[in-house]
């Protein structure tokens, strides 16, 4: 009696452990099902964002109330970039920040007109260098830059030509081969002349063929 007792303890004991490792299964697949969904959806807002950030720009360095701001970055690019922007090809307008002197984002109805901004950039810092423009990255990105910053001062140092492109660090050396070019030193002869591996060969095949020439030419026996 104490052993069927005993057994059906453990049975139910058994019974109730499954029953609850299959609903914890259950549930640890339901939250990995949610939780990519939500990956998902993050992903989603991301790029919607991504290509929102394709027709902003960021002009930093302008004085102004808020009411004027829009009217002060027309003037600025109309002026001293040499690019006409119409009030109708601002989408909207904020300030990165609660002081008149915050950057200003600039939201433009075509792609084109910021690109064709962000190129005349070098123009409007020789006419107006207390203000610039930069491009609307996201928050990651702008920490991943940030982080680049030394590095890329560290290359330029170094007389590298080097420039952040997006969230990646570009280096090019400068005058890499012109470098690559001098470290061939020349091979010399026996006589301590300086020759390369290819002149040499020309001018003996040359010369070979010339005396072969003149030995087999029919105007060589008659003039004999």
């Amino acid at each position: 009696m104490r052993y069927e007792m005993d057994q059906q303890t453990e049975t139910i004991h058994n019974r109730l452990r499954d029953s609850l490792n299959e609903e914890l299964m259950d549930m640890q697949k339901k939250q990995e099902e949610s939780e990519e969904k939500i990956k998902h959806l993050e992903n989603k807002i991301s790029q919607i964002e991504n290509r929102e950030r394709l027709k902003n720009i960021i002009f930093h360095g302008i004085t102004a109330e808020n009411w004027e701001r829009e009217e002060k970055v027309i003037e600025i690019v109309n002026r001293d970039m040499g690019i006409t922007l119409e009030r109708s090809e601002i989408q909207f307008s904020r300030r990165l920040g609660k002081s008149n002197k915050s950057p200003i984002l600039i939201s433009l109805s075509s792609q084109w007109k910021r690109i064709k901004i962000l190129k005349s950039r070098k123009m409007l810092q020789q006419k107006n260098p207390e203000v610039y423009v930069t491009e609307d990255f996201p928050k990651e990105v702008l920490e991943e830059r940030k982080k680049l910053k030394e590095q890329l001062d560290e290359e330029k140092k170094k007389g590298n030509i080097a420039y952040i492109r997006y969230n990646k660090l570009v280096v090019k050396e400068k005058n890499d081969s012109k470098k690559r070019a001098l470290s061939q030193s020349p091979q010399q002869d026996s006589n301590g002349t300086s020759t390369s591996n290819q002149g040499p060969a020309k001018i003996q095949k040359g010369d070979t063929l010339q005396r072969e020439t003149a030995r087999s030419s029919p105007w060589r026996k008659d003039m004999a």
